[in-house]
């Protein structure tokens, strides 16, 4: 499951598009807006993750970018948030998760 992606970013959208091509673009600009056909919700996802574009996401959307990549072993957003704010990021194996929150 450790795919992680590139290590160096220079900012968020950057990382937020590693993380949805992750996942597959037109798949989470499909789940982010239902109600848009697939090429005109892809070229909005697009506009949102390119810095020069007014377009942008929601909090909920980054969040949702975040949650796919990592299902799929992609953690650049995360990676770089917690670098930027001065953490550590790791992915936690979803069993020993699990484990740690039973003996809470």
């Amino acid at each position: 499951m450790e795919q992680q992606g590139r290590l160096f970013v220079t900012d968020i959208y950057e990382a937020l598009r590693d993380d949805a091509r992750s996942v597959g673009l037109k798949t989470i600009a499909a789940k982010l807006w239902p109600e848009k056909p697939l090429e005109q919700a892809h070229t909005y996802l697009l506009n949102c993750v390119d810095p020069n574009r007014h377009e942008k996401l929601s909090l909920a959307q980054i969040v949702y970018i975040i949650k796919e990549a990592r299902r799929r072993g992609s953690y650049v957003a995360m990676s770089f948030i917690g670098q930027e704010a001065g953490f550590r990021v790791e992915m936690m194996d979803p069993d020993a998760e699990a484990d740690s929150l039973m003996k809470m």
